[in-house]
């Protein structure tokens, strides 16, 4: 068996030892979690799940707000940490401690693997109904004047699953045992809508349930608002055809893959592991879903406020992450201050200095 050392050796240079000790508690590699702390705290997504969800926990032995883990397992999955073992390998992470909001070096830690794991799998339907909706909400908030138009994009896409989980189902085109779950994004913007676990076959009477709560939705909000409906040949059914004609929503229906949805579903499925569904109940499966859109809304809006030109403006979630928020840096906490030092030559502190400016701005 290899021998566990605190102290590394490598190959000496010029006569120089070479050596790393894992011994430095107050220094984190992900440091860019500040960045999504700064829009989580403009755009209040997790404010608004935990709003949905009523807490049956003894509030005088609460150690972890329900917003708090919310926050954490969003910046958990945005840095790259899609399960919650790995809640326990971040519990005393300086940056991570901050962007939940708590000091560093304080005693505090945040929740566990086991806290994560057994907190996620007790939702009540109407309460994942609830937090469905939130995303269309904060979506509809996002503009500042009436939008000309909103195209509503749905389509389902795939989650291979390998376990016992409820609404398990062969899908033939796939050649597997899946999950299909509803995605809907705005395809002008690719901001998301909603997303809704399913079972794994061709969508039917669901994708009229769907498509009336969205654009009742809107509606409420922008009366006068364009809307285009616009999906593959699964949603090619005469019931929705029919309730689109008579509800004043254009609908657009191919007879092949909805290119720009593909888009959307690498950024989410690939960049941000969405397609994990390990859980058995599907309910804890849909909360799983529900926190990895969160995360895409994140990601999406950080990219968004990149100026037009700049590097990664246009580029994919994972490297993002890698470039712009795998960010080492050493803290300093005193009374009065949370000082985070970074490196002197980071070729991306540019995008950072143009980013605290902005948010400067939002908080004003």
């Amino acid at each position: 068996s290899i021998k566990k050392i605190e102290q590394l050796e490598f190959e000496s240079l010029k006569l120089r030892r070479i050596r790393a000790r894992f011994d430095e508690p107050e220094v984190t590699s992900d440091f860019g979690v500040l960045l999504l702390r700064e829009l989580e705290n403009h755009l209040g997504i997790s404010s608004k799940i935990a709003e949905c969800i009523h807490d049956t926990r003894h509030q005088s032995y609460v150690e972890h707000f329900l917003s708090e883990l919310i926050r954490q397992r969003i910046f958990q999955i945005c840095q790259g940490y899609e399960d919650a073992d790995d809640c326990d390998h971040f519990r005393f992470d300086p940056a991570f401690l901050t962007a939940v909001g708590k000091v560093p070096g304080s005693d505090a830690a945040l929740a566990s693997q086991p806290t994560m794991a057994v907190w996620k799998t007790g939702f009540e339907r109407k309460e994942l109904v609830r937090i469905g909706c939130a995303p269309g909400e904060i979506f509809l908030q996002s503009f500042t004047t009436h939008p000309k138009a909103i195209v509503i994009d749905m389509d389902p896409t795939a989650v291979h699953c390998h376990g016992a989980q409820q609404l398990l189902l062969f899908n033939a085109h796939e050649d597997e045992y899946c999950l299909m779950p509803f995605h809907v994004y705005d395809g002008l913007t690719g901001k998301l809508i909603t997303t809704t676990i399913r079972s794994g076959k061709t969508p039917t009477g669901e994708i009229l349930a769907l498509l009336k709560r969205i654009v009742r939705q809107i509606r409420n909000r922008f009366s006068d608002t364009v809307l285009l409906f616009r999906a593959d040949s699964h949603h090619c059914k005469p019931a929705v055809h029919a309730w689109c004609e008579a509800h004043n929503a254009e609908f657009v229906i191919g007879l092949g893959p909805n290119r720009a949805l593909d888009r959307q579903f690498e950024f989410l499925k690939n960049g941000l592991k969405s397609g994990r569904a390990s859980c058995h109940k599907a309910t804890a499966n849909q909360f799983r879903l529900f926190l990895h859109s969160a995360a895409y809304m994140l990601m999406h809006a950080l990219r968004d406020k990149l100026p037009d030109g700049a590097q990664l403006a246009h580029a994919q979630f994972d490297t993002i992450r890698m470039r712009l928020l795998k960010c080492a840096a050493r803290v300093e906490v005193s009374t009065r201050c949370i000082l985070f030092h970074l490196l002197l030559n980071f070729p991306f502190k540019d995008i950072y200095q143009r980013l605290c400016c902005l948010w400067v701005q939002l908080r004003t």
